[in-house]
């Protein structure tokens, strides 16, 4: 279940996946559910993960449009698929201590026609660590 809900509340924005523990270099896929309960005419969809450590944000990956003038039904949810590719070369979620830093996929929806850039964002919490593969009988 998606976190962190900020904006005016008028669509439930919740991004699902399919686990919430991924490795550097790989790509979450999942979906952003939207389900509109004030009237909205369209809006525009957006992911992007962060990396933060405490209350600071140490990383923002890039903005992924997912897609433009969604058409928004209240109580019609709209499912969304998006993949987001996680970077190589940033610290993992399990780096040892209280130090290490927080992941999240964040999904931000940006209401068409809104005075003053009305939006709904969510931050979805994920693992992500340095796995390599190697056999079991190494």
């Amino acid at each position: 279940m998606s976190e962190g809900t900020d904006g005016p509340r008028e669509t439930i924005v919740d991004i699902a996946l399919p686990w919430a523990v991924f490795r550097l270099g790989e790509a979450v896929r999942g979906h952003v559910n939207l389900t509109p309960v004030d009237p909205r005419a369209h809006a525009d969809l957006a992911v992007y993960w962060e990396c933060a450590g405490g209350l600071a944000l140490l990383t923002q990956g890039p903005i992924i449009l997912l897609a433009r003038c969604i058409r928004l039904r209240i109580g019609a949810t709209v499912a969304v698929p998006f993949e987001l590719p996680l970077p190589t070369d940033e610290p993992t979620s399990c780096t040892g201590g209280e130090s290490s830093p927080a992941w999240f996929v964040v999904a931000r929806l940006d209401y068409a026609g809104s005075p003053g850039g009305s939006a709904e964002q969510v931050r979805y919490p994920i693992a992500v660590v340095n796995l390599t593969m190697g056999r079991l009988d190494d």
